[in-house]
């Protein structure tokens, strides 16, 4: 995590990590980027060979740019470029044709590299923000996400909703069935959260058997309509499980922001436990 924290802060560092830039910025910075080197190269001409520096803006490229085709054309014109302006120094032939194949070896090797960085730097933050059993967000990512809407309804003056969900009879479960049932009726709880919600909100898992669920521009109305979807689809997917598990949901709207991300979650566990007191499966929107 600190090895994260540390790539994210560095500036340098920054540039070479996945998500940091979009695709396209990428995509064009790196092509005009070659394109500036290639003209540089040209003018100082045989005394000054800048082919080392075309790999940066390829690597950058590369490692931000999720389609393997693009990745392929950025090479191609990398090598295009090196090759054009090699093709303009008055060195021997041979010279030539043995710096082409060095430099196409060195492109493939840092392409490769590069693609290799990527894969591990996103698996990585998967890793470091996702819960390994259900795949849905961990606590400390949707913390970072709540923090965010605070802040950008305090800018904006926008809306959003809270949930906690919490699972009613699941350490019974448990109990009675062994983990192996829960972790089951864990990961069913989750498919479930994600078939309720639009694709824009964030679900996660806080821990235990409690969910958290931000839905960002959601009115009050909106927020309602979720919970009940949350109540039908839990009760759905574990009856067809054979399960006796339901869910207890609260929920908070808030048209002004909170004072603090503690403030918000307290105020939506607040309707949780409402709705865990009238009974249990079902849900409680304030």
């Amino acid at each position: 995590m600190a090895y994260l924290e540390h790539m994210r802060n560095s500036r340098i560092s920054r540039l070479f990590t996945p998500g940091e830039s979009s695709e396209g910025r990428a995509f064009v910075v790196g092509i005009v980027v070659l394109f500036a080197l290639a003209l540089l190269d040209y003018s100082l001409g045989e005394d000054f060979r800048l082919h080392s520096l075309y790999l940066f803006p390829f690597a950058y490229i590369a490692i931000h740019c999720t389609r393997l085709p693009t990745v392929v054309f950025a090479a191609a014109v990398t090598f295009a470029l090196q090759g054009a302006v090699l093709f303009f120094y008055p060195i021997p032939i041979a010279t030539k044709i043995v710096s082409t194949l060095v430099s196409l070896s060195i492109l493939c090797l840092t392409g490769g590299l590069a693609r290799s960085l990527r894969r591990t730097l996103v698996s990585t933050h998967h890793d470091a923000t996702h819960d390994a059993l259900t795949g849905l967000h961990n606590r400390r990512s949707f913390d970072d996400f709540l923090v965010a809407e605070i802040a950008r309804q305090k800018r904006y003056g926008s809306h959003f909703s809270l949930l906690l969900i919490d699972l009613d009879r699941f350490k019974e479960l448990n109990d009675e069935r062994g983990h192996n049932a829960g972790d089951i009726a864990l990961r069913l709880a989750a498919k479930a959260l994600k078939q309720s919600t639009r694709d824009s909100d964030i679900v996660a898992r806080f821990g235990g058997d409690e969910f958290a669920i931000l839905l960002p521009n959601s009115s009050h109305a909106d927020c309602s309509t979720i919970c009940a979807n949350i109540i039908r689809n839990v009760d759905a997917e574990m009856t067809a499980e054979g399960y006796a598990v339901t869910a207890s949901v609260g929920s908070r709207t808030f048209d002004v922001e909170p004072d603090s991300p503690s403030s918000a979650i307290r105020q939506a566990d607040e309707a949780l436990y409402t709705a865990k007191a009238r009974g249990r499966n079902q849900y409680v929107s304030v």
